[in-house]
């Protein structure tokens, strides 16, 4: 952990003693460390009397997953449909900072590429992406692609999407951190412009869509569900609008 301001310490890190090492170092003196389920915290005050945290976020690292393969992945999905459950899930990480990958394990499968590759051994399961980073792609992109999948899996396709929080990420993929709610919230917009109609039109902020035609139809009507992941406030807010 090099950051280069007392306020870039309020970051997560992989190793919380380096941490608190580097605070004493600074002239930050650290009034404890506290385990919470979400993680380890040093809590600490800068020079100017300011108090601050550091966050070790446990690792989500499992050793079975080194193993995971094709065979193994269609072999889960097989079984948790004969076990009767509702749906499968894949999330969406296209690059992981190697500032996360202790935390967070390097290995993320392609959401849209998996979802597809067990959708053809299983004939009732719903196919789920958790969560889907909207300002990661364009709307016309992920209409494309989910709206095929539902089409060629028989209509059980389910689009959980989410505003995303890795900074280092969006960078890396030119997407805008800053502004990824709204982002979000318009290309929510415009995805169902290009399901609920057969020429989508659409104009936004952010992106303008005129007499396109984004075919295959999705099987289900008016569209594929839609399920927003979140944490915050703003999540709950568009949740709500997306089920209005």
């Amino acid at each position: 952990m090099t950051p280069g301001s007392i306020e870039g310490l309020q970051v997560v890190v992989s190793d919380i003693e380096q941490a608190r090492a580097e605070l004493a170092g600074r002239g930050c003196p650290v009034s404890g460390i506290e385990e919470f389920p979400w993680g380890r915290f040093v809590f600490f005050k800068d020079p100017d009397g300011n108090g601050w945290a550091v966050q070790q976020i446990p690792s989500r690292v499992r050793p079975w997953e080194k193993e995971v393969d094709g065979a193994k992945t269609l072999e889960a999905a097989r079984a948790a449909e004969a076990a009767g459950f509702a749906w499968l899930t894949c999330s969406d990480h296209p690059a992981v900072p190697v500032s996360r990958a202790q935390a967070m394990g390097p290995t993320w499968f392609d959401a849209g590429s998996t979802l597809a590759f067990v959708a053809g051994v299983t004939t009732r399961i719903r196919l789920l992406p958790h969560v889907l980073v909207l300002p990661y792609r364009h709307p016309l992109v992920v209409a494309k692609q989910y709206g095929t999948l539902d089409f060629l899996s028989g209509g059980r396709v389910i689009v959980g999407v989410g505003s995303g929080h890795v900074k280092a990420e969006f960078k890396t993929l030119g997407a805008d951190y800053e502004h990824r709610g709204k982002i979000t919230d318009e290309y929510l917009r415009a995805l169902a412009a290009a399901w609920e109609h057969d020429v989508a039109e659409f104009e936004g902020e952010f992106v303008s869509v005129r007499d396109m035609m984004i075919w295959p139809r999705p099987v289900q009507k008016p569209r594929p569900p839609i399920w927003v992941g979140g944490n915050s406030n703003a999540a709950v807010k568009r949740a709500a609008k997306v089920t209005a």
